[in-house]
């Protein structure tokens, strides 16, 4: 009878694995078939969204000509010819106030693939941009100039990037596979073993409900086997381990943190359940390539066992820790205890454990308030679009996102069409902040740029734009504008004035070249201007300064390091670099009201001698307190800028100004 149940048992097993293995190959064979058509749609929309991109700037550098020319006649049909050959356009209309096109010109439709056809059906005209045009003649009326730029061998592409993706998508699923048989082949095995003990379990009991087959050795048998069992228990606990927890830190895979934050967000209302915590490794590739995997794969498991380390203090029921990708870990902690607290710990946790390994990285941290309620993937990108904004801050950075309801977390492409029309349509401003010297004298203003990303909503800082303008390649643009506003209001009130220029700027021949035109037209409002070059600028290429300061300075613009101190003394060539002054990160002016800020006073003291020695001025940024002010006067700086700075005095004269003698 026990061969018997054995063999069932053993049967009923196989029937259970073969069918998990057959409904494992074909969930293998979707999520490979679906992987290749995202991978293939992904790559098409970036395509399309560069060249659109690409049309807007030409569309409305072209508007700008045509309003110079004459209308109609060959010269202005000419240019748009020219215009059309040289941007390899597939099609140009230049179209009057009532709709009459003037001017058009089309190249013939090359043959689409099948990703190209089904694009160009489900969104036909959607490479078409349109610009106004003012044309001369008349009552000046308002035309249109459409534009549509041509998507070169975007299915080759595509189909490029599904072919070269293929071999290793293959080689990834064929191993997930592999393993799922061999875990499938251990289970086989052990529920055969355990349904022929539990059968004999069950005959050992027949023999000794009849009385005339006791057994003295029964409870013995049984105490075996239920010992036998709990050993397969624990099997399919570490089973269940690998299955839900990352190999490497131990703590739970994305797939299973998501699922429960998923479960956490359920109900109605908008009540308060908790925190979301996401945790990123700054440059992760960047360390395994210097100090290799392993000492990497240890920096991982310790953030890993901290993070579960803070879960267990936290004391709350539901709570988890999960690793979302390579460098990016997620703690969700129920509760309504203040985030801000919570993200302080769980950096300063993480930051001993970097400083205990003694590796030079950074770390950064991002809170979110959660409410019942909120979709998954809304709550996951306000956390990742807070992360972002944290990672334009320091190394190791915490940053805490409380969204109102009216805050929507943008998706990338939504972020680039909404920067690209705020550029089209100038819906930027300039904030302005005092920078004075020790005597209240107003040097200049410090004028950062204000970005309306929403049109009829707020007018909102780098904070904010930032990091998606960096990732759009946009950035240029609004240092450009800032820098045409800065002249403007220079022009107004002949006040001096600051603004930013980006390294993406700064790298852009075009850019430079376009900003010595605008300061060589306006030489009077050239000499009152400040520009800002970040610090990183200085050391990673040192030759950029020197031709920015080689081409504006000789017009009487002064160049400054803006958010400096972390890498200055890294600078071999501060004194060649044709600077005017070096800008002090306001987070190193704020140890000095900390609880022990004679370090910071040294740090502040040898820095401003570096920069004194180098021959240029030294200031203060983001100066927050009158005792913090005080001592940055008595530190020897040449001027601060802050909430605690204020004007006393009159403007400078620019002859007066922080520029050095």
């Amino acid at each position: 009878m026990v061969s018997g149940a054995g063999h069932a048992a053993h049967h009923a097993s196989d029937a259970v694995l073969r069918r998990m293995l057959r409904a494992m190959v074909w969930l293998l064979a979707l999520a490979g078939l679906l992987n290749l058509g995202l991978q293939g749609w992904t790559a098409r929309e970036a395509l399309r969204l560069r060249a659109v991109q690409q049309a807007e700037r030409v569309a409305q550098r072209a508007a700008q000509s045509v309003e110079q020319l004459p209308a109609g006649g060959t010269r202005r049909d000419g240019w748009l010819n020219a215009l059309f050959d040289e941007q390899r356009l597939q099609r140009l209309e230049l179209i009057d106030e009532g709709g009459t096109v003037v001017f058009a010109r089309q190249s013939p439709v090359a043959g689409l693939g099948m990703i190209g056809a089904m694009d160009q059906a489900l969104r036909p005209g959607a490479l078409v941009v349109e610009t106004p045009v003012r044309l001369r003649g008349g009552d000046v009326p308002l035309g249109r100039l459409r534009m549509e730029p041509a998507l070169p061998e975007a299915d080759e592409v595509v189909r490029t990037a599904m072919v070269q993706a293929a071999p290793a998508l293959l080689l990834g699923l064929g191993a997930i596979a592999l393993v799922g048989v061999l875990l499938l082949q251990g289970m086989r095995k052990s529920i055969a073993q355990l349904g022929e003990r539990l059968a004999e379990v069950a005959a050992a009991t027949a023999r000794k409900a009849a009385p005339v087959h006791k057994s003295p050795d029964l409870s013995n048998e049984v105490a075996r086997l239920q010992a036998e069992i709990g050993r397969r228990g624990a099997e399919l606990e570490r089973l269940r381990q690998a299955a839900v927890l990352d190999a490497l830190t131990g703590v739970h895979r994305r797939e299973h943190f998501v699922a429960h934050l998923a479960q956490a967000l359920e109900g109605e209302g908008e009540w308060p359940i908790g925190t979301l915590l996401l945790v990123r490794v700054r440059d992760l590739a960047a360390l395994n390539r210097r100090l290799g995997h392993a000492r990497c794969d240890q920096l991982l498991q310790g953030l890993g066992q901290r993070l579960n380390a803070l879960l267990a203090d936290d004391q709350s029921e539901g709570g988890m820790v999960g690793r979302l990708n390579g460098s990016d870990f997620g703690l969700l902690l129920p509760g309504m205890s203040a985030s801000s607290h919570k993200g302080r710990v769980a950096l300063n946790a993480c930051r001993a454990w970097f400083e205990s390994l003694g590796i030079e990285g950074g770390l950064v941290v991002a809170t979110v308030e959660l409410t019942v309620g909120m979709p998954v993937p809304q709550a996951l990108a306000v956390a990742d679009e807070t992360l972002t904004e944290a990672m334009t801050g320091e190394p190791f950075a915490l940053i805490v996102g409380r969204p109102p309801r009216y805050h929507v977390a943008h998706g990338e492409a939504r972020w680039q069409q909404m920067l690209t029309e705020a550029v089209a349509q100038r819906r930027v401003r300039l904030g302005e902040f005092p920078v004075c010297d020790a005597q209240g004298q107003l040097l200049h203003l410090d004028c950062p740029l204000r970005v309306q990303c929403v049109p009829g909503g707020a007018y909102e800082g780098a904070r904010r734009w930032l990091a998606p303008a960096q990732r759009g390649e946009c950035q240029p643009d609004f240092d450009l504008l800032a820098l045409q506003l800065a002249m403007e209001a220079i022009a107004r009130d002949g006040r001096a004035r600051g603004t930013n220029v980006s390294i993406q700027a700064m790298a852009s021949s075009d850019f430079v070249a376009r900003v010595t035109r605008e300061l060589e037209a306006q030489p009077e409002q050239a000499r009152l201007l400040w520009l800002d070059l970040p610090e990183i600028l200085a050391v990673q290429q040192p030759m950029l300064v020197q031709e920015a300061s080689r081409r504006w300075r000789p017009l009487g613009v002064r160049l400054a390091l803006k958010h400096a101190g972390e890498r200055l003394a890294a600078i071999d060539q501060l004194p060649f670099l044709g600077l005017d002054a070096v800008r002090v990160n306001g987070a190193l002016i704020a140890g000095l009201r900390g609880p022990d800020p004679i370090p910071v006073r040294e740090h502040l003291q040898h820095l401003v001698h570096l920069v004194h020695d180098a021959g240029l001025k030294v200031s203060a940024e983001a100066v927050s307190g009158a005792a913090e002010l005080a001592a940055v006067w008595v530190l020897g700086f040449d001027a601060a800028t802050g909430p605690s700075v204020r004007q006393r005095r009159a403007v400078a004269a620019p002859d007066q100004s922080m520029s050095p003698q």
